[in-house]
């Protein structure tokens, strides 16, 4: 048997895919959690950067004006294919009747320079992104059922906007969240340093780029991986990680399900499981409330404070000011990298005793 990955994107889909190894070790690491020995039984990836024609992968590119085609401008009046969206179903063609009907998964990796946008909206990402799963489904012969997409949720962008960066990832949750379109959020990318380069010219690789690191970039190849194993836990060989699991992986990370004020300026908050069993106690800079907000009916965010582990699935958020009424809770909320007073992002998450961070619908 042969489970594929198409992998699409940017830069950072470049780096993944050509340079730190994060691709090959997210395949090889599918193999593992399903017991397949990479011969007779394996994971292959999908993926060109380099053609003249058939990519998968365009650096500096924006899905929404260099892959795509707004109708008139106006993406209300739907879209047409751009020389890029036309390189990739060039190279989904290419590929052998045989191939094309394997099970394959669609790892994306689109948001850095759509993130700069401010006028962005939920709306306008996820009518782009159907219209796209529309062609490549169609190209491979396969249903929605059948070809999953796998969302990097939008990595924090140095040059995108919160608006931006929030619109994509509200979109890839509500796509999510549509049994029908089927779809995942393969990774969250908040706990990131950004520091493959030297962006001031001093001779030092700066936190907070357009990059992710090599580090970074095995992170979320790592929580990639759990996504897809979850996905193709049908295929799961007796005695393999994901069967001795009972078919479940902890590919999610625990949930935010419940917030209630405590006190005029505390939350109490509590989190479901995936497959995981208890919250990680915090390190400085998650302890500090780093990345929690909340945002009041003015739209006005007020930042957290302080975060303590009070159970085995509870948290209690303190603000620096009385809740405004009303307010919803934001983790990462916008750009909302988990960046510490050293500059550095990873370990800085609240995170499950898989190592899998929290999130917040």
């Amino acid at each position: 048997m042969e489970l594929n990955i198409l992998l699409r994107g940017q830069s950072n889909a470049f780096l993944l895919g050509e340079y730190n190894g994060g691709a090959q070790a997210m395949a090889a690491k599918v193999e593992s959690l399903l017991g397949f020995d990479g011969v007779n039984d394996k994971v292959s990836l999908e993926y060109s950067s380099r053609s003249d024609s058939a990519n998968t992968v365009f650096s500096g590119t924006s899905f929404l004006k260099d892959w795509l085609d707004a109708k008139g401008g106006d993406w209300q009046g739907g879209w047409t294919v751009g020389e890029l969206e036309q390189s990739l179903l060039n190279f989904v063609a290419d590929l052998s009747a045989a191939e094309k009907a394997e099970p394959t998964a669609v790892v994306w990796l689109h948001s850095e320079y759509d993130s700069g946008d401010s006028g962005l909206t939920p709306a306008e990402f996820e009518s782009a992104v159907r219209f796209d799963a529309g062609l490549v489904r169609q190209a491979f012969g396969q249903s929605a059922a059948s070809l999953p997409y796998l969302f990097v949720s939008a990595i924090p962008y140095s040059q995108g906007t919160d608006e931006g960066h929030q619109a994509i990832r509200t979109a890839m949750e509500g796509l999510a969240a549509d049994p029908a379109f089927n779809a995942r959020i393969a990774a969250r990318a908040l706990d990131t340093d950004m520091n493959f380069q030297d962006i001031s010219g001093d001779g030092l690789v700066d936190y907070g780029g357009p990059h992710q690191s090599n580090e970074d970039g095995q992170q979320t190849a790592e929580r990639i991986a759990a996504s897809l194993a979850q996905t193709w836990a049908q295929y799961a060989k007796p005695g393999s990680p994901v069967a001795l699991a009972g078919g479940l992986v902890d590919d999610l990370g625990p949930q935010v399900i419940a917030a209630t004020a405590v006190a005029g300026n505390q939350l109490a908050v509590k989190v479901g499981f995936d497959a995981a069993h208890h919250l990680l106690p915090l390190d400085a800079t998650a302890a500090a409330g780093v990345g929690w907000s909340v945002t009041g009916s003015d739209g006005a965010a007020l930042e957290a404070t302080g975060a303590t582990v009070t159970g085995l699935d509870t948290l209690l958020l303190t603000f620096g000011a009385p809740l405004p009424a009303g307010s919803l809770l934001n983790y990462g909320h916008g750009y909302g990298r988990l960046e510490a007073s050293d500059g550095t992002g990873r370990g800085h998450a609240v995170y499950d005793d898989h190592g899998m961070p929290v999130w917040v619908q």
